[in-house]
């Protein structure tokens, strides 16, 4: 954590954890060298030579070394050769589980469209679609858990339905499919069909990043400490963006503690308008998240020791993902509505025109909105404009601002957030999640992972298409991408 501190505020400081030490020390002489080797047979632990210990000081010295170093030598095989599941961090080190021989096939009992669909009526108390979303035939959660009971039953021993059945395939149509024997697999196109692979298997390197996160994290350095502090960044609205009594003055419980807490990054309202020759008229119609998005951009550009102004512009492509603004009722409110800037202020597409425009990229530029996952989508429109050579760089950058109550409040009467404003991820206290602000922005560049310190191996996007609801997950499809 010291470590990681120093660097947040531009500091050198490197935590390292040594293992022992093969040739030099109390370790290397004696019985407890005898005892260190048996050790080390036993659990594919080894020592630390003295050539591996000077290449890895020679290694922390250098500028862009991580904060914290683990020094010794494993036998991944020796290690990870237990039977158990290892770890996502060391996947890539376990060695190939040994071929099983696949358990003898049971046989499910078959049930016909009408069968289904009359379980699905007995359920929702009414006629139903075959082909219509059973949660918009009224169906809800404990609804889906009898009808998955009902399917059990007529499945019979020979197959086990899970539990989100009626979630991953969720028409009667698709139900009476799950229960005929030897049917196609149900579930998303394989990745090879009609898709192009042209440039599938090439890595982008991570050249640049920047950083704008609650808790007053200003950089990914910063951001490190909060992680590894288990700083609480959930707080209650502060009284700059609205307030928060009167909003839920009015709301019943616990409606109005959903609607209480959230994540705010600081200083969003401030910006440096001179920096980039922005008048303060014009500042004062902009949305604070294309403010944002100028700094976090100019910021990750720096970071990756580009030219701020290069001579005839740089063949760089600007993606950026907005999720949501309420900034344009906010303005059409205020006196710098009926401003000449006002049309350009609120709008998603200059957000990021305005990039390209400040930092003289000539790439391609998009803004995409898919909610919680655009910024995710943007890199993806990044990472494929550069495999596919559209541009030399890619600057991608997200953002989201939460400057008016209203989508908060209809969340909180949905039930989505958490009365207690954090989200307790599988945990039993979980109660809905905690939204939360932010604003990245990384330069990805085409030359590859080979010699990168971050590298992005490959990215996919797909969409659910048809499930439970409109805001439904679709399993098969996740499982597809």
């Amino acid at each position: 954590a010291l470590a990681s501190r120093r660097r947040a505020v531009s500091a050198s400081g490197v935590s390292v954890q040594w293992g022992a030490w093969a040739e030099v020390g109390m370790a290397a002489r004696g019985a407890a060298s005898e005892r260190m080797a048996a050790i080390e047979a036993a659990s594919g632990f080894g020592r630390v030579g003295l050539a591996l210990g000077l290449e890895a000081l020679h290694w922390m010295v250098l500028p862009r070394a991580a904060s914290s170093v683990a020094v010794l030598p494993v036998r991944w095989d020796r290690m990870l050769g237990g039977g158990a599941t290892a770890p996502s961090l060391l996947s890539v080190m376990a060695p190939e589980a040994p071929q099983r021989v696949a358990p003898p096939e049971r046989h499910m009992s078959t049930a016909s469209l009408g069968t289904v669909l009359q379980m699905v009526r007995s359920t929702a108390g009414g006629a139903v679609d075959a082909d219509a979303p059973l949660m918009e035939a009224g169906i809800d959660s404990l609804g889906a858990v009898e009808l998955r009971n009902q399917l059990q039953g007529a499945a019979g021993a020979g197959a086990a339905l899970p539990s989100t059945v009626v979630f991953d395939h969720p028409t009667a149509r698709q139900l009476a499919a799950v229960l005929q024997p030897e049917r196609p697999t149900v579930g998303a196109p394989a990745a090879s069909d009609g898709v192009a692979s042209s440039g599938a298997a090439v890595g982008v390197a991570v050249d640049g990043t920047s950083a704008l996160l609650p808790a007053g994290a200003a950089s990914r350095w910063a951001a490190r400490v909060v992680a590894a502090c288990g700083c609480d960044a959930i707080s209650e609205v502060p009284s700059a963006r609205w307030d928060v009594h009167t909003v839920t003055a009015v709301l019943p419980e616990p409606i109005a503690s959903r609607a209480r807490h959230t994540g705010f990054v600081c200083g969003a309202q401030l910006a440096d308008n001179a920096a980039f020759a922005i008048s303060p008229a014009e500042a004062a119609a902009m949305d604070p998240c294309q403010r944002l998005l100028l700094e976090r951009g100019y910021e990750a550009l720096h970071d990756a020791s580009q030219e701020r102004m290069m001579p005839g512009g740089s063949l760089t492509g600007v993606f950026v993902g907005f999720s949501g603004s309420e900034f344009g009722a906010l303005l059409a409110a205020s006196p710098a509505g009926s401003s000449v800037y006002a049309a350009t202020g609120s709008s998603v597409s200059i957000a990021a025109g305005r990039l390209s425009y400040a930092l003289g990229l000539h790439g391609p530029c998009v803004a995409v909105d898919t909610a919680c996952s655009a910024a995710l989508v943007a890199c993806h429109g990044g990472v494929r404009a550069l495999q596919l050579y559209e541009c030399g760089a890619s600057l991608v950058a997200g953002v989201t601002l939460m400057l008016a109550p209203g989508v908060g409040v209809s969340f909180a009467v949905a039930g989505m957030t958490s009365a207690r404003g954090r989200s307790h991820t599988f945990d039993m206290r979980a109660d809905g999640y905690a939204r939360g602000e932010a604003c990245g922005a990384v330069v990805l560049g085409g030359g590859g992972v080979a010699d990168a310190l971050l590298g992005l191996l490959g990215s996919a996007v797909r969409q659910d298409g048809r499930s439970a609801s409109l805001t439904a997950p679709n399993g098969q499809a996740q499982q597809g991408l």
